[in-house]
Order: structure tokens, then C-alpha cells, then sequence
């Protein structure tokens, strides 16, 4: 296995969309570079597990996570952890040696995305593998296990297709998990699920029939999430990935993020700093994840860091309220552009989502950012809520052309809203496909007229599917392999779109909710970290704050 080396350039670039297939898996391992020690190790007798990620390379060796699972995986001596990829030329064989699928004991799916959960019911089908676990009865077939955020969200609807789901952080019962897969050869299959069933964050179709809660593990100390494998035919090549917090303080009423962890875990400077000093040594960029970077301990009592390394720093989206002449300085040393989220463009829906940002401030410090000499900014909005109105679709035009007229090359990323389960927003309405489409149309226009760079976004179709995998319970299955094979109609899942408003973007008053609050949810099976009760109180603060401003709007003017 090769090192890590300061040659990285004269590895290549991208893979190249005309590599003969049969000739794609040994040029892209070719290409890997890896951290000592060797982070895949065939160790004599192990447990074979196949670590999947649904989707291309790519778009895998991009996820920090699934970087991170290879590596734990890999540092044990029970288990020899190899790859594989849903891509042409990657889905039939492991990435590694060039195994097939079915001599693995154990394939391990990791899903960040929900619509990837259709890429893995066509991995399974194209490799030989019955995609019901209803089929996968005897021990001939590898056992099948699904993580990732979208389980950790909702795992019912995976639980017709995997032996077993895990919900939650991994840390705290990786070595319980390890354990099981160690004696996978030695025990019965039955015995191997009842034993998983034992451990916090595992959801089986036996363990959610029986009704007992079942606890999402939370990380309490980091551990020290980062990739020992880098590619250059990656988003992020020539690059250490470091996790510098887990969770976010904000709480914005969409986001999963905040809502799903008791408290922000933050990697400690010192092990931050030894890290990029490896990365220096090695000649690699560092790439910072996290949710709420500029409010992180790193910021405020080691900036010396980013002032003394040599090292290339990339960061993960920012909030622009938090930029300020001091992280602006360390920012712009590194970069000539920026990721940012406004998320919303006035400041009524900011305080109906809970973002607490104020507009005006982040224009100011764009401003700031210009002068600092970044030159470029990509702004993701959501559009869709169904408290919107026509200003506040506006907003998100206005807002990009300020940034426009500061002189900023500007990107836009245009994303419908999904209500997210584990949110106060959970209980609301997605609107109908047409007003979604709708929606877009105008704004992409509106923004082009404006001369944003590039206006980009998720499909309004993906997203009604997305909305309906992730509120699904079993009883869907049918359903979701419909999906899969191409026999399913986006027309069919009207369930998620039932806010009735089908005409232009007017606001129809106060919103109604798409369940009741007493009523039982999929994910409800879950012990999590904010109570049910809790969002509930926050969803009727938004019902209560838009019947209010809906009287105020309607009530006659004093006088008539």
C-alpha cells in the first residue's frame, strides 16, 4: 500500500468519463493514496464486511463518514473491511480484490441521502441479493445492515429490506457491534439479529413490532473523525477531511441537525492543530466539516493556526453573521470564495424558522468579505415553506443581487422544503409538485435577470420522493420498489403535498398541519435527544405567529 506523499499532483485528476469499464476499479485504486498504516488489511480468518456507499465513487470518497466507517472498521483485527461503489463497473465486485458480493459475511450500507436508499435496493438486486429480508431467511446470504442519517431519522422504512438499521452515533457501540459481526460464521442468523437487538440504535423488524423505545446512541468525546484514504477523483482531492463538531447550537426549525443531539461535540485545538500539522507534513488541504465552524473553540483560541500553516484550508458552509475582520483575514488566505446559507431572504422567515441571522448584518459583512478580496459566494436557500409569501420569495432574488451589485461573483442553490422528521416542522405540509415547480421557475429567472452565475438546485420531483421515503413506514415497501425498478409515479405520493395552494405563490393564511400532534409517527419508535413534546410546543409557536400576523393582515383599517 502506498503512503501519502507530497507528489499528489502527478497522481491525475478526475477519472475520465470514457475509462473502458473493465478497466475503472484497478485505475481509480491505482490512484488512492493512504495514511499509514494501510487502512484495508486482509487479515487471515476475519469477518468479511463490504462497506457500501449507494452511489458513485465520487460521490462516496466525498463523505467524510463513510471515510471514517472504513477506517474503524479497519482497525480491527476481527473485521477486513473492503469497498464498493453503486457505478458502472464498481456495484458487481469489492473495490479492493475484486471479490464478489456474495462472499461477504456482512455488506454494510451507509446512507446520508435519502433517494440513495433506491440505489441500494438496485445493489442488492443486480448482485444476486433478494432486496426483502423476508427472502433472506437462511444463512447463505450475507447479512445486510443499514446507518447513515437518513436511518438515524426514520429506520422504519428501510426495515423491510435490512436485517438490521442503525439509528444514532456509532462511537458508543462500535465495539458492541464488532463483536456481533466477529461470530457471524459461528451462530445461527436469528441469533446474530436477537444479539444486535441488544445493542442501543439497532432497529429490527422484531424490535419495533414489540413496541420497546429504542435509544439513538449520542457521542459524548470525539474521537477524532477523519479519512486516512484521499483520490484525486473526488470533490475534495488532495485532502484531509477533520469533523470539527458534531451537532449545531442554532436549532433552526428545519434542520435535523440541531434538534438531533443534546449538546455540540467539539474536536479539541490541540488535536485539531496535530492534524494539520500532518497535513502540512504530507503537502495535503484541510478540509473543516462542521455545522457552525466560526462559532467553534478553534476560532477563538488557536487562530494562530491558520495564521503560521502553510497548509491550504477549505471549509464547509458558514454563517454569514459570524464572519468578522479576524476569521475574514485566516478565510481569505486560504480561499477566494465562499459557502454560505442564508437558508431565507427577509427577516419574517427567519424568525419563523428559527434562524437567528439578521439579514441586514450579513450583507454588511459580505461587504466585508469583498473588501477582504474573496471574490466569489455560493448561497443556499430553501424555498416551499408553507408559511411563505410572495416578499419572502423576492427576498431570496433581493439578496442575491446586493451580493451581485458588491461586485461578488454569485452561485445560488435552490432547495424545496422537505419536512424533516425529529423537527418542529415535521408536522407540516411539503406543497403540491406544480407550486414547487412553480416556485422555481420564477426564482431562477428572477435570479438570471440578476446576474447570478450559476442558479442550481434539487429536482421538486426528487424532493416529493425524498419527502415520501423518509415519512414511510413499512407498509410502504411495495411502494419504495416501485421506485427503485422505475414503476413508481411521483403523482401517487400525495400524501406529503396537501397544502391545497396550487395557484402562483400566495400566501393563503395560517397554515395547516399535515398530521396531528397526537397522532404517531413512524419515527416515534426512537428515544431522541428533544422531546416530542418540545417541537410540538415550537410548531405551535409558528401556527400561533402566523394566525396573529394572518389577523393583523385582515382586519380592517382603523377608520372604515
Amino acid at each position: 500500500m502506498k503512503c501519502w506523499a507530497t507528489d499528489f499532483s502527478k497522481v491525475g485528476r478526475r477519472a475520465a468519463d470514457g475509462w473502458p469499464v473493465r478497466e475503472k476499479r484497478s485505475r481509480l485504486l491505482a490512484g488512492e493514496i493512504y495514511i499509514p498504516p494501510a487502512p484495508y488489511d486482509p487479515h487471515a480468518g476475519s469477518v468479511r464486511a463490504l462497506l457500501v456507499y449507494p452511489n458513485t465513487y465520487h460521490v462516496g470518497m466525498s463523505n467524510l463518514g463513510f471515510l471514517y466507517l472504513y477506517r474503524l472498521l479497519n482497525e480491527r483485527p476481527e473485521i477486513a473491511c473492503e469497498r464498493a461503489f453503486y457505478e458502472e463497473g464498481l456495484k458487481t465486485q469489492s473495490f479492493e480484490t475484486g471479490s464478489g458480493i456474495l462472499s461477504f459475511d456482512v455488506i454494510l450500507f451507509t446512507l446520508p441521502f435519502e433517494m440513495d436508499a433506491l440505489q441500494i435496493l438496485r445493489f442488492l438486486k443486480e448482485t444476486g441479493i433478494p432486496p426483502l429480508a423476508s427472502d433472506r431467511t437462511d444463512k447463505t446470504w450475507p447479512l445486510v445492515v443499514i446507518g447513515g442519517a437518513a436511518p438515524s431519522l426514520n429506520p422504519r422504512f428501510l426495515l423491510p429490506f435490512a436485517d438490521a438499521v442503525f439509528a444514532g452515533d456509532v462511537e458508543p457501540v462500535f465495539d458492541q457491534l464488532v463483536s456481533v459481526f466477529a461470530d457471524i460464521r459461528r451462530e445461527p442468523r436469528r441469533a446474530v439479529v436477537e444479539r444486535l437487538e441488544e445493542i442501543p440504535g439497532v432497529a429490527t423488524a422484531a424490535r419495533v413490532a414489540a413496541g420497546a423505545p429504542i435509544p439513538k446512541p449520542e457521542i459524548s468525546t470525539p474521537r477524532g473523525c477523519f479519512n486516512t484514504v484521499a483520490t484525486p477523483h473526488t470533490e475534495f482531492a488532495r485532502s484531509l477531511l477533520v469533523e470539527i463538531e458534531r451537532g449545531c447550537p442554532f436549532r433552526c426549525r428545519f434542520c435535523t441537525v440541531g434538534f438531533e443531539r443534546r449538546r455540540l461535540t467539539e474536536m479539541p485545538p490541540a488535536e485539531v492543530e496535530k492534524l494539520v500539522r500532518s497535513a502540512e507534513e504530507h503537502g495535503l488541504r484541510f478540509g473543516m466539516i462542521g455545522s457552525a465552524l466560526l462559532s467553534s473553540k478553534l476560532w477563538k483560541t488557536e487562530r494562530q493556526v491558520f495564521e503560521e500553516s502553510s497548509v491550504d484550508f477549505t471549509f464547509a458552509s458558514l454563517r454569514a453573521d459570524k464572519l468578522h475582520a479576524g476569521n475574514l483575514r485566516s478565510l481569505s488566505k486560504f480561499q477566494k470564495s465562499l459557502t454560505l446559507a442564508p437558508e431565507v431572504g427577509t427577516m419574517r422567515m427567519m424568525r419563523l424558522i428559527n434562524k437567528r441571522m439578521d439579514l441586514a448584518a450579513a450583507r454588511e459583512k459580505l461587504a466585508q468579505a469583498k473588501a477582504g478580496g474573496i471574490r466569489k459566494v455560493k448561497l443556499y436557500f430553501i424555498y416551499g415553506f408553507p408559511f411563505e409569501t410572495e416578499p419572502d420569495i423576492r427576498g431570496i432574488v433581493d439578496f442575491c443581487a446586493d451580493a451581485v451589485k458588491l461586485g461578488l461573483k454569485v452561485r445560488a442553490s435552490l432547495n424545496p422544503f422537505i419536512p424533516k422528521p425529529q423537527t418542529p416542522l415535521q408536522w407540516f405540509p411539503m406543497e403540491p409538485l406544480a407550486v414547487l415547480k412553480s416556485k422555481f421557475r420564477y426564482l431562477r429567472n428572477a435570479l438570471r435577470a440578476a446576474k447570478v452565475h450559476d442558479v442550481s438546485g434539487y429536482s421538486p420531483r426528487e424532493a416529493v420522493q425524498q419527502a415520501f421515503l423518509i415519512h414511510a413506514w413499512e407498509s410502504a415497501a411495495p411502494a419504495i420498489l416501485a421506485m427503485a425498478y422505475g414503476k413508481g409515479s411521483v403523482s401517487g405520493y400525495r400524501g406529503i403535498g396537501v397544502s391545497g395552494n396550487t395557484k402562483g405563490h400566495r400566501y393563503a393564511g395560517t397554515p395547516i398541519l399535515r398530521y396531528s400532534p397526537a397522532e404517531a409517527l413512524p419515527w416515534d419508535i426512537l428515544q431522541t435527544a428533544v422531546s416530542k413534546s418540545s417541537l410540538e410546543a415550537e410548531a405551535r409557536e409558528i401556527l400561533e405567529a402566523c394566525k396573529t400576523e394572518s389577523m393583523i393582515l385582515n382586519s380592517p383599517a382603523q377608520g372604515d
